[in-house]
């Protein structure tokens, strides 16, 4: 097998030139207000299938081709978990194209638009049945992502419900007024318990959380204490990332991973990842690339680019492998077909170092192995 130069998700590339052009190219804003306020949104359900069935499709699928297809089944399985009663769910896949997401054009609100977009979505695909609230950190994200989106009433106010049966709304509303301390400063300093506000002004049946901080997620661990029962949808949140902030200054201790977070299981989980390791033969450097994909009830597959636009998949776990074991799934693959030396375990321990996991993905006594499983 050749390995290419074509990106990751060539495809998924070519379905969102029209959302690249508005971001790296003019950044036209309007393109947003098109799809706020689109409906209805459909999603294209296998008819009845039997548990086996479905595990089954689920261990084989692969990453969507499109956002189409990313958006279908990333409702499938949040569906799949929703009926199977798990309520804290995480759901994490690029919200737009590799390319768009590392252009220096694009900022980060940008991506929190797209994210609001695809939440919308999500959240529409629900609301036949549930009253979905979708929450920002505070009312400055609110206003900022829904003023660029086109999400804004005549009044130049966001809109509290974009959609029937869909709200949105913040963890932290600043209803005496906003300003740069407060926007800023309160979350770190402040012991407020936001779930009186929220329950008072909203009355969900599924809450989906977007552009939440690692401080911001001990307003979402309040919520769920006195609302349990409700499904929590962590969408995007780069938890892994949040997680690794835990237990610096100014950042919530660890013990927030081992009594919250570590409860919440990956439903739509797609992670690419790119490396290049050096050969002893020619080309010198090879640079390869995947992704660690996992859809409800699925497996976790270990997934390697072929540079066509596809992937093939070179292992699958149960339980979530960390990102070493990933990357070693995918130099395995490529020594058995000769592309990279195989390397001694000396010289694969110096390449690798002595720890080959994160702090929070070791083994915890009394901590919940829900967000592996």
């Amino acid at each position: 097998m050749k390995l290419s130069s074509v990106p990751l998700f060539a495809v998924y590339l070519a379905s969102c030139a029209s959302i690249a052009q508005a971001f790296v190219g003019n950044k036209q804003r309007a393109v947003f207000k098109s799809t706020v306020k689109s409906s209805p949104f459909s999603y294209d359900i296998p008819p009845g299938m039997d548990e086996a069935s479905i595990k089954k499709r689920a261990d084989y699928e692969q990453p969507g081709a499109s956002i189409r297809d990313m958006q279908n089944s990333c409702y499938e399985a949040t569906r799949r978990a929703y009926d199977d009663g798990i309520k804290l769910m995480e759901v994490e896949f690029p919200p737009l194209a590799l390319e768009i997401l590392d252009s220096e054009g694009t900022g980060a609100y940008d991506v929190s638009c797209a994210n609001f977009q695809l939440a919308l979505r999500l959240a529409n695909s629900f609301a036949s049945e549930l009253n979905v609230t979708i929450l920002f950190p505070d009312d400055s994200e609110v206003r900022i992502v829904c003023e660029k989106v086109g999400s804004c009433g005549s009044d130049g106010q966001p809109l509290k419900n974009p959609l029937p049966g869909v709200n949105v709304g913040a963890l932290r509303s600043n209803k005496g007024g906003l300003s740069f301390f407060g926007d800023f400063f309160m979350p770190l300093i402040s012991n407020k318990d936001v779930t009186t506000d929220i329950l008072s002004e909203y009355n969900a049946d599924m809450y989906i959380f977007i552009g939440v901080s690692a401080q911001e997620l001990v307003d979402v661990e309040q919520l769920h204490l006195v609302q349990p029962e409700k499904p929590f949808v962590f969408f995007n949140l780069k938890l892994d990332t949040l997680r690794g902030d835990l237990g610096t200054p100014a950042f919530p201790s660890k013990d927030l991973q081992y009594r919250f977070l570590s409860r919440v299981k990956p439903v739509y989980y797609l992670r690419p990842r790119a490396y290049t390791r050096s050969s002893p033969v020619p080309p010198f450097l090879v640079n390869f690339q995947g992704c660690l994909f996992r859809s409800y009830p699925g497996e976790y597959q270990s997934l390697l680019d072929t540079g066509t636009g596809k992937f093939r998949r070179v292992d699958a776990r149960a339980i979530r492998p960390t990102l070493t074991e990933f990357k070693s799934d995918l130099e395995r693959s490529l020594e058995e077909e000769g592309i990279l030396a195989k390397e001694s375990e000396g010289l694969q321990w110096a390449r690798r170092g002595y720890a080959i996991k994160t702090w929070w993905e070791g083994e915890q006594e009394n901590t919940s192995n829900e967000w592996r499983s």
